[in-house]
């Protein structure tokens, strides 16, 4: 996040707030004095030297009025990233790598259609592996067997994700995944704390395993 710009820095860190003045005054005279030259007939018509002062303080407040739109400019809020899955599994934003690649009898099989160059592995517990996928606007998570073999796919929309993730279990209830934003990830497992069996995976995977299930 860029630093927040104050009134001295936006003109120069040199200049002292008087010096500045002074010189902005300088500026803005001439320039009333040359539309003075150029407009002779307005100028008589607003009251003789009332137009310098009158030109003064409208070029004034213009360049008060700029310096606002700049700082609004400055401060606009940040880029909506409501679908952009890389901010749950930042892995997303880098190349896919062997281990992240979902074993072709799996996506084969898949009841969704997904790009297979964008699956990543989140992690891994004593009976499956994890997977994670963006589809149109939802982020999915496919369980894989040590076998090779698919269990099921769990999807959640993007947007949102932050007010509760994405949590599934599996079949015989031996395991559970709990996808969440990497930055909620310790408080989410703080709220879980007196559920035996949850541990931290990954930055953004908490895992619960059977006590007797466990490696």
């Amino acid at each position: 996040m860029n630093p927040p710009i104050d009134g001295q820095q936006i003109y120069s860190g040199e200049a002292t707030p008087s010096s500045s003045r002074g010189q902005w005054e300088r500026i803005i005279s001439a320039i009333a004095k040359d539309m003075l030259e150029v407009l002779p007939s307005f100028y008589r018509y607003l009251g003789g030297d009332d137009m310098q002062k009158r030109l003064k303080f409208f070029l004034g407040g213009a360049i008060l009025l700029g310096t606002a739109a700049g700082i609004v400019a400055v401060t606009a809020p940040p880029a909506d990233r409501s679908r952009d899955a890389s901010r749950i599994v930042h892995s997303l934003a880098l190349p896919q790598t062997a281990k992240d690649k979902l074993p072709l009898r799996v996506s084969e099989r898949l009841p969704i259609k997904i790009d297979s160059a964008l699956t990543r592995l989140v992690g891994e517990g004593s009976h499956l592996k994890y997977y994670v996928v963006p589809a149109d606007n939802k982020m999915c998570m496919i369980p894989v067997r040590g076998d090779g073999g698919g269990e099921f796919v769990g999807c959640t929309t993007l947007e949102g994700f932050e007010s509760y993730g994405l949590r599934i279990e599996n079949e015989e209830r031996t395991e559970q995944a709990w996808l969440v934003i990497p930055s909620a990830a310790d408080d989410t497992l703080e709220s879980v704390k007196n559920d035996d069996g949850w541990t931290k995976q990954a930055p953004n995977l908490l895992l619960r395993q059977n006590s007797s299930d466990k490696r």
